[in-house]
């Protein structure tokens, strides 16, 4: 699996690209790519995992997300809900000059700024854009001012996260992120069970040591800890569906010491799984408290 340009498919009468996946349909760009346009994406409830530069990490009641551009990612969404549906939104410097040419839009760059790490919103935000997103598929200058409207109320929100502080960007031969995705490949397939560095490595076609300078240096963080983040992404998963007992969710993700995954669950993910999985049933499956 190579990582990919995506060419955006402007028509002859758009400034700025739109998508609606509608229920049961999934996004066809689905590998790693990249793009030099910005890219929103609203996915309206359902869980499914965020995969943008180095970061990984899973999402629940739906997602709303902002790129910046030439950041690598797998596309979001999922097919678990039957009302589900995902809107993409892209554009390009082209149509921000323009925007940002009047004085009381200029704000709007501390927004584009924070987007060339990726950023996750809240439900408070996505609750508010939910109301009239779905109308920027609509032809003419409406869309417009509902983009301007869009871009507004990112720049305004308060409850976000920042994705992916290393900055990992398409900066470097396309060789090296080649040979990344062929690292984040092998461990998507392999995490259930033990990870040798010196079968990576040769996968890849280098020394152990290589391959241990290399990861850090693209992503900023060493290959052990991705490995052990991607781990406890899938263990979440578990967790919220509720299918298995925690030494399972263990065992499933890849650790074969419940100690040391409880251990590195609440290092990664701030709580322990048992106090994880507590919330997630308090707060139900879409993310409201259970009455």
């Amino acid at each position: 699996m190579r990582i990919q340009q995506e060419t955006i498919p402007y028509e002859s009468n758009e400034s700025f690209h739109v998508h609606c996946y509608k229920p049961l349909e999934v996004c066809d760009f689905n590998y790693w790519h990249f793009h030099p346009e910005y890219e929103i994406v609203y996915v309206h409830n359902g869980s499914g995992r965020r995969v943008v530069g180095n970061h990984t990490s899973t999402y629940t009641d739906g997602e709303l997300i902002l790129l910046g551009p030439n950041i690598p990612h797998l596309p979001f969404g999922n097919l678990q809900n039957p009302d589900n549906y995902e809107i993409v939104i892209q554009f390009g410097h082209n149509l921000l000059d323009q925007i940002l040419a009047f004085k009381e839009f200029r704000h709007l760059q501390f927004l584009l700024n924070r987007a060339q790490y990726g950023i996750s919103f809240g439900k408070k935000t996505k609750m508010k854009l939910a109301s009239y997103i779905g109308e920027i598929n609509e032809k003419g200058s409406s869309r417009i001012i509902i983009l301007l409207r869009v871009l507004t109320d990112l720049c305004e929100s308060e409850d976000y996260e920042i994705l992916d502080r290393q900055l990992l960007k398409i900066k470097k031969p396309h060789s090296d992120f080649n040979r990344l995705e062929r690292i984040y490949d092998y461990v998507s397939k392999r995490y259930a069970n033990e990870i040798s560095l010196d079968e990576i490595a040769e996968e890849v076609g280098l020394t152990k040591n290589s391959l241990c300078r290399f990861f850090k240096q693209i992503t900023g963080k060493t290959i052990n800890r991705f490995i052990q983040e991607y781990r406890i992404a899938i263990a979440r998963d578990d967790l919220r569906e509720g299918q298995f007992n925690i030494g399972e969710v263990a065992a499933r993700s890849g650790f074969k010491d419940l100690s040391f995954f409880n251990k590195k669950f609440k290092e990664i993910a701030g709580c322990t799984p048992r106090e994880y999985r507590r919330e997630f049933q308090l707060l139900g499956p879409m993310g409201f408290p259970h009455r």
